[in-house]
């Protein structure tokens, strides 16, 4: 059976059964006041890794507006911090316009986190309405005429946690074993591996929730979600590995 028909046959909630996710509003489906378990449960959290479809058809919780601003927060620090790595990378470079000493500063710990948290602020609030404006046309692309606004800003925002949540965790573990974040940076490689890793499987979790919820074409919605994304990060990834290379 195909997955988008499934979700209708799975209960958003206890005491919920036989609903249909796709055809209704964002406030119907996961109303923002719902008192279900929270999505940041490590047992419901883990279902963004392992088990996308069922994360995003049964949990009402997923909705409520703390969580969703919470999420986005912490993609905004991560993609902050992803752009001071680029930072780094252009001073590696030698194309930086940045100060060096006032960088390095910025790279001390009880600097860096103040920066990095205040940064993924404004960041949570691009990734909600500029990306959430992508993510909806990409939806339109795939066959939906008339997606949700919320529902598809949410499917965007939990996805995201797949790379996200480990990219922070990386982090903090970095701050207890490394002097700053220049050095941390500098002698652990594994972190590049692992965030490159997980940013294609996060391209499947985005994939398996525009499937639950939307009714979408299954290979379009894979063009627009998996197909031409992983080409743009061979395609980046690639060409800075050349750029290195010929240092």
């Amino acid at each position: 059976m195909d997955v988008t028909e499934k979700a209708s046959e799975t209960p958003l909630a206890e005491g919920t059964t036989g609903v249909s996710a796709k055809g209704q509003s964002a406030d119907s489906l996961f109303p923002r006041d719902s008192k279900a378990t929270s999505p940041y449960n490590p047992g419901y959290l883990a279902r963004i890794f392992l088990d996308a479809r069922s994360f995003f058809s049964t949990e009402a919780a997923l909705g409520k507006q703390s969580y969703l601003a919470l999420a986005c927060w912490i993609i905004g620090t991560s993609l902050a911090i992803t752009r001071l790595e680029q930072q780094l990378i252009k001073a590696e470079l030698g194309t930086s316009n940045l100060n060096l000493n006032l960088f390095e500063l910025i790279l001390a710990w009880h600097i860096f986190w103040p920066v990095a948290l205040a940064l993924g602020l404004l960041g949570g609030w691009l990734v909600w309405f500029v990306g959430g404006w992508w993510f909806r046309l990409r939806i339109k692309f795939s066959g939906d005429s008339n997606p949700d606004p919320r529902m598809s800003r949410m499917v965007m925002v939990y996805a995201g946690l797949v790379s996200a949540v480990p990219h922070l965790a990386f982090v903090m573990w970095w701050t207890l074993i490394y002097e700053n974040y220049l050095t941390a940076y500098a002698q652990d490689f594994f972190l590049t591996v692992v965030l490159f890793s997980l940013s294609f499987w996060e391209l499947f979790s985005a994939y398996r929730g525009v499937r639950t919820l939307f009714p979408v074409d299954k290979w379009r919605a894979r063009l627009w979600f998996i197909i031409l994304p992983a080409l743009l990060y061979l395609t980046t990834f690639g060409l800075v590995a050349v750029i290195f290379a010929l240092l």
